[in-house]
């Protein structure tokens, strides 16, 4: 086989390793699906559909329409898309509740607490409503009571008819009563959006970090069709060549910049030589002479990229409950607790929290590495 030939039955080879056969494996199958799945994908594709619009659109519908205003946040977002945002905040958050009934119960758990900050910013009509408050807390202590009635049952299609009428009733039924003064010269809808964003923030930074995770993923598995293929020496010494140059080539065009410095370097040589140390650490400790092959990792991946990436947003959890009060001071008019506890939020985030959190977690997940390690676990240790 001539080298042209070669190099293109390779490329096709590692697309096919790497993206068409995931794909085929791993897509949605809706016949396959429960009863009442599939109409719930074909709702979340079309919503997730108009949100994609409303971001491509975004700059005319800002310049060319009315803009509402959020006091919490000083955001601004088109009047035209509250609906919209406001309909994609409440779906998302049925369905992560639905889903929750069949989950964890420490997600559960964190999934009802989240949804009582969702229902007090959605509820901020009724403040001053007892009435309406007691309608709201009623609504919710019923969610939470058949959250826990179908815990560990199996699935049924009713169950998201039943959850979204309990949320709905506890966070839109104040909306149709007369809000008098309680707007406080201000669109509520802004605040309530931004509030309740704000609180789904949580679950949303980890399933980013997760979906980030997709990139090294595709790289390893395209790493490992490439490298198990066999090759010829004409196509070896072509795949050499095109990877100097191109080296040659974002080494030339980087130069002078001020991602590629002396101590940028000297901080990569450095962190490439502690990686490889520890490799090597964790091979000694469990008797190995080489690690996994790479097509061990994505399988094990899965099951530890959601706790790590929620244990990496652990600052947002703590800082939730002082955005809220916050954010009730700030819409009540008591500029000087707002303030107060914007001092405290400053004082806590200037001093590096993510940072620190994640330095204690890089020695927690230390830790189980060497655990691993010594019970012969070399793929979740590496």
């Amino acid at each position: 086989m001539s080298a042209p030939a070669e190099i293109v039955a390779a490329v096709r080879d590692v697309l096919r390793i790497t993206f068409v056969e995931p794909v085929r494996h791993g897509r949605p199958r809706p016949r396959e699906w429960p009863r009442g799945l599939p109409e719930v994908g074909v709702a979340v594709t079309v919503l997730f559909g108009l949100l994609a619009l409303a971001i491509v659109f975004a700059v005319p519908l800002r310049e060319g329409g009315e803009l509402t205003y959020s006091p919490s946040s000083s955001d601004t977002v088109p009047v035209l898309t509250v609906p919209l945002l406001l309909t994609g905040v409440l779906f998302s958050f049925i369905l992560a509740v639905t889903a929750a009934l069949h989950a964890s119960w420490w997600l559960r758990l964190s999934l009802l607490v989240l949804g009582a900050a969702v229902v007090f910013f959605f509820a901020i009509r009724a403040w001053y409503n007892p009435l309406l408050i007691g309608v709201s807390v009623v609504f919710y202590l019923a969610l939470v009571l058949f959250t826990l009635v179908r815990a560990r049952r199996a699935y049924a299609w009713w169950e998201l008819v039943v959850v979204a009428g309990l949320l709905l009733a506890a966070t839109v039924l104040p909306w149709l009563a007369p809000a008098g003064e309680v707007t406080w010269g201000v669109d509520l809808r802004a605040t309530a959006l931004d509030g309740a964003l704000v609180s789904l923030q949580i679950l949303i930074l980890p399933a980013m970090l997760v979906a980030g995770s997709a990139p090294a993923q595709i790289v390893v598995t395209g790493a490992q069709a490439t490298a198990s293929r066999p090759v010829g020496r004409g196509l070896f010494w072509t795949g050499f060549g095109v990877a100097v140059a191109w080296l040659a080539v974002v080494t030339w065009l980087g130069v002078g910049s001020d991602d590629l410095t002396p101590s940028a370097i000297v901080g990569a040589l450095v962190a490439l030589l502690a990686t490889t140390s520890l490799v090597g650490v964790l091979l000694w400790r469990a008797d190995y002479r080489t690690p996994p092959g790479p097509a061990r990792y994505p399988e094990v991946w899965g099951g530890w990229l959601y706790p790590l990436a929620v244990a990496m947003v652990v600052a947002n959890v703590v800082t939730l409950p002082a955005i809220i009060v916050r954010s009730l001071a700030t819409v009540v008019g008591l500029p000087e607790v707002a303030a107060a506890i914007d001092a405290g939020l400053n004082l806590f985030l200037d001093n590096n929290p993510g940072v620190l959190g994640r330095g204690l977690l890089g020695l927690v997940v230390l830790v189980l590495a060497v655990r691993f390690a010594g019970r012969s676990r070399m793929v979740e240790a590496v």
